[in-house]
C-alpha cells in the first residue's frame, strides 16, 4: 500500500472493543506513515476524553451518609430478587469520522485542555463543634476556624498540594497523618502521627515536623514558639515556707461508722453491631478507585450489589462498578454494567450521566442506534456538562 487510506478505512485499524486484529497491510502502512499515525492518535485521544468526561469520585462525607443509611436499614433488608439482564443488540454500522469526533468533543469546552481525573486526597475527622471548609484539587485547602481536626492525606501527584489554613498560618503536607487545633481563627497546635509536615505560623519561622513531633504556640512567656514537644512545660508554684512551730496536739476525732454500701452486679454493655460484608466491600472499592486499580474496584463494587441487591448501597455500587469497568478499558463489560444500572435505576440522580457515558461506549463499538437513544436521554439533564456531552455525541453520530 503506497497511498494513504481514506478516513473510514484508517479508523478501522484501531481494533477497538473486541473486533479482532487490524488489517496487516494497513498496520504496515501506519507504521511507516507519520501522518496516518497522527490521525489515529487524535481519534484515540478523542475516545479517551469521552470515556472519562464525567463521574467525579464522591467525597468521604457522602460515603459516610450512605453507610449510615445502610446500617439503619440492615434489619429491614428484603430478600434478593432475581433480575433479567438487559438484552443486547449488536449490528455493524458505518464508522464515524475521526476528525469530526475530535472536533466536536473539543468544542464542548473551547480552548480548555483535557481535565485530569481529580479527587480529594484528605480524609478529615473533626471533633464536635469544629468549624472548617474545604476546596477541591489540585490545590486542596482546609480552612479551619475553630476546633480540632485529624487529617489523613494520601500521596499527592505532580502539581498537587494539600494545606490546612488557620488565619494567616499554614500547615502543608505531601502524604501523612496529623492533627490540627485552632481557637478563634488562630493556630494553636499541630501533632504528626506519621509522615512530615511544614508549619508556617503567622509570627515566627517555618518548622518541619516528623512522626511523633508536635508544635504549639508560646504560653507563659515561653521563649521559642516553634519548640517541639507534646505540651508546654508546666508552671511550678514556689515552695511554701517551713512552719514556725510545732502544732498543738488535738484530741482524736471519732468518726461515725460508714454506712454499708450495696454493690450492684455489673451489667455488660452490648458490643456494637458488626459491619455487614457489603459495607466492607464498598470501602474496598473506594480504596481501589483512589489507587487507580480499576479492575479491583470493579470487582469490589460488583460484590456489593451481589450481597445486597436491594440495599441502600446497591445504586451507588452499580454505578461505580460501570465507571470502574470503563476506566479499566473493559468496553464490553462496561456497556453491560451501564445497561444493568439504567435497568435497575432508570430515575436515579445519576441516570442521565450514566446514559451519556454509555452512549460514548456504544459509539466506540459502532452501535449507533442505541448510542443515539442514550445521548437523547441525557440531552435534558440537569448538569450542563452532561447536556454538552450528549449534544456532542449526537452531532458525532449525525456526521
Amino acid at each position: 500500500m503506497t497511498a494513504c487510506p481514506d478516513e473510514l478505512t484508517l479508523t478501522r485499524h484501531l481494533g477497538l472493543g473486541e473486533r479482532g486484529a487490524p488489517d496487516p497491510a494497513i498496520a504496515a502502512h501506519v507504521a511507516a506513515c507519520a501522518a496516518c499515525r497522527d490521525e489515529l492518535a487524535r481519534f484515540t485521544r478523542a475516545i479517551d476524553r469521552a470515556r472519562e468526561l464525567l463521574a467525579d469520585v464522591p467525597t468521604a462525607s457522602h460515603r459516610e451518609e450512605v453507610r449510615t443509611a445502610m446500617l439503619a436499614r440492615a434489619q429491614l433488608a428484603k430478600p434478593p430478587t432475581p433480575t433479567t439482564p438487559a438484552r443486547r443488540r449488536t449490528w455493524v454500522v458505518p464508522v464515524v469520522s475521526a476528525a469530526a469526533v475530535l472536533a466536536i468533543i473539543l468544542a464542548v469546552k473551547p480552548g480548555t485542555p483535557a481535565t485530569p481525573d481529580l479527587h480529594a486526597h484528605g480524609a478529615i475527622h473533626a471533633t464536635a463543634g469544629a468549624r472548617f471548609t474545604t476546596s477541591r484539587p489540585p490545590d486542596e485547602i482546609v480552612r479551619l476556624e475553630d476546633g480540632t481536626i485529624a487529617v489523613e492525606v494520601s500521596p499527592l501527584g505532580a502539581g498537587e498540594r494539600f494545606r490546612v489554613v488557620v488565619g494567616d498560618a499554614e500547615v502543608e503536607v505531601r502524604g501523612t497523618a496529623f492533627e490540627v487545633i485552632a481557637h478563634d481563627d488562630r493556630l494553636v497546635a499541630v501533632a504528626v502521627t506519621h509522615g512530615r509536615v511544614e508549619v508556617r505560623p503567622t509570627h515566627g519561622p517555618p518548622t518541619i515536623l516528623g512522626a511523633g513531633e508536635s508544635w504549639h504556640i508560646a504560653i507563659e512567656g515561653e521563649a521559642d514558639a516553634t519548640a517541639r514537644g507534646d505540651v508546654a512545660p508546666p508552671v511550678v508554684p514556689p515552695a511554701l515556707p517551713p512552719p514556725l512551730g510545732l502544732p498543738r496536739p488535738r484530741a482524736p476525732r471519732v468518726l461515725p461508722p460508714a454506712p454499708a454500701i450495696r454493690v450492684e452486679p455489673s451489667v455488660a454493655l452490648p458490643s456494637p453491631p458488626a459491619r455487614p460484608p457489603e459495607s466492607l466491600a464498598f470501602d474496598d472499592g473506594w480504596a481501589a478507585m483512589r489507587a487507580a486499580n480499576f479492575p479491583v474496584a470493579a470487582a469490589a463494587f460488583a460484590r456489593v450489589a451481589a450481597l445486597a441487591p436491594d440495599g441502600p448501597l446497591a445504586e451507588d455500587a452499580r454505578f461505580w462498578h460501570a465507571v470502574a469497568r470503563s476506566r479499566a478499558r473493559q468496553t464490553t463489560t462496561a456497556i453491560a454494567a451501564f445497561r444493568e444500572y439504567l435497568e435497575h435505576h432508570p430515575t436515579a440522580p445519576r441516570a442521565d450521566e450514566a446514559s451519556v457515558m454509555l452512549g460514548w461506549l456504544l459509539l466506540e463499538v459502532r452501535e449507533l442506534d442505541e448510542a443515539t437513544r442514550r445521548f437523547r436521554a441525557g440531552a435534558n439533564a440537569r448538569s450542563a456538562a452532561v447536556r454538552a456531552s450528549a449534544s456532542a455525541g449526537l452531532a458525532a453520530i449525525a456526521r
